[in-house]
Formats: C-alpha cells, structure tokens, sequence
C-alpha cells in the first residue's frame, strides 16, 4: 500500500496495457493516462495527458519499473511531433504513437521524419485507410488497427494496404473475445493487444512535490533568451523535489531541441557541476531547460 500522500508528496499513476507477439510472449506495454489508481479508462488524451504520462513514467515511477527490459508505446500529440514540446527520453525505450487525433500535414510528416532519423520508431495508432495517415507509412516500424473499428472487409484493406510497406509490423488492437483473436492471427497480424489477453493495470508510487512558486520562478528562469546556470542551480537545488526530478530526467540532445544556456566565469562552470557527480552538472540543467527557443 502507498503512504499517504502529504502536502509535500502526491500520489501519481501511469496505466499500462501489455502488448504480446504471435508466441503469447509480451514484448512491450502502452502507457495510457490515469487519474489516480482505481481509474479504468482515460479521462483525456490531449497534450496534458501526454505530458503527465511522460513525467510519471520516466522521471517519477521509473521506466524500469513500469515497463521491465520492455519498449513503452507512448502516445503523442501534434505539439510533441512537431517539436513544439520536446520528449524527455531517447530512442532506446520508446515507440512514438502517432494519435488518429492527429492532422497529418506537412509539419507533422517533418516532424515524424526528424523523429525516426533520430532512432525513434514510430507507430500509427487506430489507422484506417483514407485517413491520411498513409503518408507516414513509409517511415513507421508499427501500424495498429482497431479491429473494432472496421469490418471483415475494410480489416483486410487495411492489412493488405500496410503489407505493401515491408518495415511495418502490425499490432492488432482492442481484441476482446477468443474470436477476434483468431482473427487477427488468421490475417497475419504481428503483435496484439486487448482485453482478451490482458487489462491495463495501473501503476502508483509517490512522489514529492515541487514547490509551485518554486516552479514559476523556474520557469521563468528557462523562457529567457539565455538560461544563466547559477541561478537555476540556486534554485533546483533549493527545492529537493526539483532536484531528484532534474537527476531523474533522461539526457536530451541540446542540439535537437535548441537549447541555449551560457556558463559565465569559473564561478558559473562551479556551479554546474554541484548538480551532478563528476563534473556532469550542466548536462542535468540543459535536461531540464529542454524547451524550445523562439527563433
């Protein structure tokens, strides 16, 4: 059982649904959005929500710790696509879910080309034909279909339209009886998820809480035109929830996300290296001033 929650710590949650190959082996997991732990479905799927996912899982519970040695199917919204929110992870563990929600214009095809340049493999979720979705077939590694959003006949376009493209696998979703298995097996399908196999669980830990003013002022300290690091050090390592936060954040390519910040003096280049052991400091604070800048 989870400790109470106190007014320096919250209760956070991330919702998980295994997906399984051909041999019934599971092979990684869908990281959905969950209010708190006795949530069943998700309340939304928009920005807010990718972004509360993405902070849950890789910085406050631990990939590890959801996911094992597993990839994490993670959904993406049109803002982290196109680079207007940057990914606090790399490639390793993560495949890049592409929402149906999702406008595919020429910024996203960009976008998505930029993301699977660096690695990412990238998944097209609930995709249909004539949908619009098919311009990103040739860069997708996973195509998932709701098999319950389409009958026998537009099932099999689908499945023939994607085997066209020899990089994608396809992923069978929502498959909720014995029969709709066999379906799914009987059409060549790669990988499968629903609730015949398995439900989402949900997966808690607490977590402290940074201090809200704490988190304007740093805000404000990340939105100028040159991030000073002796201030951002002064304050992250003032609030211990903002400091295991900005340890916990996975490393971010500066050059990828235009990150800018200036060390001024041996004054400055000290202070950089307090967040961090062996003089790796800085990096922690250029993981956590990972918003773009305005040209």
């Amino acid at each position: 059982m989870l400790p109470h929650p106190s007014g320096t710590c919250t209760a956070v949650h991330v919702g998980r649904q295994a997906v399984y190959d051909r041999a019934g082996t599971v092979v990684g997991y869908e990281l959905l959005f969950r209010l708190d732990a006795e949530a069943v479905d998700a309340t939304e799927r928009g920005a807010y929500a990718t972004s509360q996912v993405l902070i849950t899982a890789f910085t406050e519970i631990g990939i590890a710790t959801i996911a094992d040695d597993k990839r994490c199917f993670v959904n993406l919204t049109r803002e982290f696509l196109v680079g207007e929110l940057p990914l606090p992870f790399d490639a390793e563990r993560a495949v890049l879910e592409v929402l149906e929600t999702v406008t595919v214009d020429d910024a996203v095809v960009s976008g998505v080309e930029r993301l699977a340049a660096q690695g990412y493999p990238i998944a097209l979720d609930d995709f249909e034909p004539g949908s619009g979705q098919e311009r990103l077939l040739p860069l997708a590694t996973y195509v998932k279909i709701d098999t319950l959003a389409l009958d026998a006949s537009g099932l099999t376009r689908a499945v023939e339209l994607c085997r066209r493209y020899p990089n994608v696998q396809l992923v069978a979703e929502r498959l909720e009886t014995a029969e709709h298995l066999r379906v799914a097996m009987d059409l060549g399908f790669d990988y499968f998820q629903g609730f015949v196999l398995s439900r989402p669980e949900v997966v808690s830990t607490v977590a402290i809480a940074p201090s809200r003013l704490r988190r304007i002022d740093l805000l404000g300290l990340l939105v100028g035109g040159e991030m000073q690091v002796q201030s951002v050090v002064s304050l992250v390592t003032g609030d211990p929830a903002l400091s295991l936060r900005t340890l916990a954040a996975p490393m971010v390519d500066a050059t990828q996300t235009g990150v800018r910040w200036c060390v001024s003096g041996s004054s400055g280049r000290a202070a950089a290296s307090q967040l961090m052991p062996g003089g790796h400091g800085h990096e922690a604070v250029a993981r956590a001033h990972h918003a773009p800048q305005a040209p």
